[in-house]
């Protein structure tokens, strides 16, 4: 009873420090940092994920250096500051897959390398990314009004939306769908334990997306 205990400890403590993070190696020839860089998730923009990684940065070949993932509104980009975090005007990587609410992954994204980092491709991109779920930028329109609750979760999912809600997909963290339904209240309690993206679409077209996690 003990170890069987324990063992539900570990899990728990594994999912809180893994979820919300991103691990990348790259440009490692052109830029000294100390790879993998891990990336945590910052803010959502309403629709996508930005990662940051620890601020004010470390000293690194290039300066103070920190590093970002973030969907431009055209693609996605690796950014480099080497102030800190102040700015980041230095564009390592891009990726014009539109998946959400997650960059995509490597061989999903087919990611480019510019700058700096040309001819030196990402060896490493794993964690919180993608590798379907894409939609194209002209057909996203968001929904940002939608809410839900509780979050975590262990049962019965609750949606608030003015609007009428036409249809709802909760998917994985890799993009697969596991459930679909029609209505305001979801019930969860066939999926297991993790993090889930939520994507809610009203009467008149837009798309609202959220995640949860289910205990």
């Amino acid at each position: 009873m003990k170890k069987l205990v324990l063992l539900v400890i570990l899990l728990i403590g594994v999912n809180k420090y893994t979820l919300g993070q991103i691990q990348y190696t790259g440009c490692n020839g052109a830029i000294a940092a100390g790879y993998p860089i891990t990336l945590h998730l910052s803010v959502n923009d309403g629709s996508r994920n930005i990662y940051v990684n620890t601020l004010p940065g470390t000293p690194c070949s290039a300066g103070t250096c920190a590093f970002r993932v973030i969907w431009t509104g055209v693609q996605w980009e690796i950014q480099l500051s080497t102030n800190g975090g102040a700015t980041y005007p230095n564009t390592l990587y891009t990726s014009s897959s539109a998946s959400l609410p997650n960059p995509p992954n490597i061989t999903f994204g087919n990611w480019v390398a510019l700058g700096p980092c040309a001819g030196q491709a990402l060896t490493t991109f794993s964690g919180d990314v993608q590798s379907g779920l894409t939609l194209g930028v002209d057909d996203y329109k968001t929904l940002n009004e939608v809410l839900i609750f509780p979050n975590p979760i262990s049962n019965t999912l609750n949606i608030q939306l003015e609007e009428s809600i036409e249809k709802v997909e909760i998917y994985s963290v890799l993009g697969k769908k596991v459930l679909e339904d029609n209505t305001s209240e979801i019930n969860v309690s066939s999926l297991s334990a993790g993090m889930y993206v939520l994507k809610v679409y009203s009467q008149d077209g837009r798309i609202g997306v959220r995640r949860f996690v289910k205990h």
